[in-house]
């Protein structure tokens, strides 16, 4: 077989070599189409990797700007929590009705005519004691004004404070109640 081939070879060289050049030929250019597809692909892949990465910093810029935008929120929750905190009362401390009782008038446009205190009792109870003091307030101020006042103090006082006996006579603009004020005082553990 070898010598065929040989034998071949010695009688028509030009077409060996030129077969050989085809042979050569088809290689380089599956050689040459397939860089090309790799150097195609490649491109392909670059760009790809870019606007990835171009995603990723939006993105990074979004978490960045969102996460800012909480701790600002955070911020403002927790200055409002504190100004909350320091406006209520220490827990177990009875509703300061003389000082925000005032203040709430004021701010209901009613004039405060007289606050008295009118007894208390205390309970014993398994957590602790119970005091509840009464108070009789009397005001002067329209219809409206009032019950933006008794909706402030109900408000503000939330479970230590009821409004008991409520007067309310626009004619003569007269606004009475009585305040139910109830603090606790919590036993220590043993």
């Amino acid at each position: 077989m070898l010598q065929k081939g040989w034998n071949l070879i010695k009688k028509k060289p030009a077409w060996v070599a030129l077969g050989l050049t085809i042979i050569l030929t088809a290689m380089n250019i599956v050689f040459l189409v397939s860089a090309f597809q790799k150097d195609q692909q490649a491109e392909a892949l670059d760009e790809q990797v870019k606007a990835l990465e171009a995603s990723l910093e939006q993105l990074r810029e979004a978490e960045s700007e969102g996460l800012q935008s909480l701790e600002d929120e955070l911020a403002s929750a927790q200055t409002h929590l504190a100004s909350l905190e320091i406006s209520f009362p220490e827990i177990g401390t009875a509703f300061d009705l003389y000082r925000r009782g005032f203040d709430l008038a004021r701010m209901s446009s009613i004039e405060l005519t007289g606050i008295r205190r009118m007894g208390g009792t205390t309970q014993s109870t398994v957590v602790g004691t119970l005091d509840i003091t009464t108070y009789e307030v009397t005001s002067v101020g329209d219809f409206r004004e009032c019950l933006s006042f008794l909706s402030r103090l109900e408000s503000e006082g939330l479970q230590t404070l009821a409004l008991d006996h409520i007067l309310i006579d626009p004619s003569s603009f007269v606004c009475n109640f009585d305040v139910i004020v109830a603090s606790a005082t919590v036993l220590d553990a043993p």
